[in-house]
């Protein structure tokens, strides 16, 4: 049977579009992925990431994922020497999957790092956590694939210029529809012109997508800091020479449902996730701004990699699972030996760089104000 292409969210949204007025990609974004209640992201009750969502993290795929994280973070708490109360905060948290990983491995590791830790999140899923956050409070901020997240405006070459995306509507079926229509904030000019997106050899209905969100995001992230406090972003993207190219003429923006993907954002509207890649040229920049020096970027695989996570996995299969090896001919040997092989697919996978290994892994520190 053919799926619904339109929600109640949807048609909702529609009938204010026809009474108001066009609305940006961004603004419909915004609203199918955060409306309160109605949002895809807001939905209560709704589980969306790991196996039985419609997409799964890195956190997900293996907790050596957060326990890697969590020997980076105790990097950083013994550059502070080593604090009483050491405070982290991670936004876009999601189920709290990293956070409890994080959790465990101090636990389980070192008992003076884990008693200082104090582990706080944020998330849209949870309006109560969702309050600004205080100055200089900080000593980490972290967020895994959070900023490919915020909407995104959509910007089309026409005729050596560009245009943007909007959302139209009709009293029928698809109700919703795309409009071009002219830049809806001047700051999309500026990003045009520093990024040389005017400059690149590509044909008209080349698009591109723009997180302005970034700016207050980082805005807020930096002010939360303490001095010499650090912020870790990990999501998909690229620097932006390697985002924006002629050869991605649909730019990059992409739907996931049931660990499917689509390119249709305008059906389903808040039951379909819609994500575009980060770029972490504009990261850097905007985080500049804010007093935010860049320490690394680097890949997930080599930022996992230089953490031990390979060490992690073979102590794992060696303490836990030793009869792999010695007992493959019992019951008890085969058991271990296929639990073994499954962490090490799980590594594998958060380390493959044409998935998660290539994430991008961008260290920023709060300068001295």
């Amino acid at each position: 049977m053919r799926k619904q292409k339109q929600t109640e969210l949807g048609k909702a949204l529609a009938d204010a579009i026809r009474e108001r007025g066009v609305i940006t990609f961004a603004d419909y974004m915004r609203t199918a992925l955060y409306e309160p209640d109605w949002g895809y992201y807001t939905q209560p009750g709704v589980q969306r990431t790991g196996w039985s969502g419609d997409f799964f993290t890195s956190a997900d795929v293996s907790p050596l994922f957060g326990g890697a994280i969590a020997r980076w973070l105790r990097s950083v708490w013994a550059e502070f020497k080593f604090p009483d109360v050491f405070l982290v905060m991670e936004d876009g948290a999601g189920r709290g999957l990293l956070r409890r990983e994080v959790l465990d491995w101090a636990s389980e590791n070192d008992k003076r790092f884990c008693a200082a830790l104090r582990y706080h999140t944020r998330d849209m899923h949870e309006p109560q956590t969702m309050q600004p956050l205080k100055k200089n409070m900080y000593h980490c901020i972290l967020s895994n694939e959070l900023p490919d997240a915020f909407p995104a405006h959509i910007l089309e070459r026409r005729e050596h210029s560009f245009m943007e995306v909007y959302v139209a509507a009709t009293a029928e079926e698809p109700f919703l529809h795309e409009v071009l229509g002219p830049l809806s904030d001047a700051r999309l000019v500026d990003y045009i012109h520093r990024y040389h997106l005017d400059e690149l050899p590509v044909p008209d209905s080349w698009r591109c997508e723009v997180h302005l969100q970034m700016d207050e995001w980082l805005a807020e992230i930096a002010s939360a800091l303490q001095t010499h406090g650090y912020a870790l972003t990990i999501d998909y993207g690229a620097a932006a020479e390697a985002l924006y190219t002629p050869e991605r003429m649909r730019g990059t923006l992409l739907c996931y449902t049931d660990h499917t993907t689509n390119e249709n954002p305008l059906e389903r509207t808040g039951e379909t996730d819609i994500t575009a890649h980060v770029n972490f040229t504009a990261l850097n920049d905007i985080g500049q701004k804010y007093g935010l020096q860049q320490i690394q970027l680097t890949t997930q695989r080599d930022f996992l990699s230089e953490l031990g996570i390979i060490g992690d996995m073979q102590n794992v299969i060696h303490t836990q699972f030793p009869q792999a090896e010695t007992e493959r001919h019992t019951d008890a040997g085969q058991i271990a030996y296929f639990r073994s092989s499954s962490l090490r697919s799980a590594v594998k996978t958060l380390l493959d760089p044409s998935g998660l290994g290539g994430f991008q892994t961008l260290i920023q520190r709060k300068l001295a104000e």
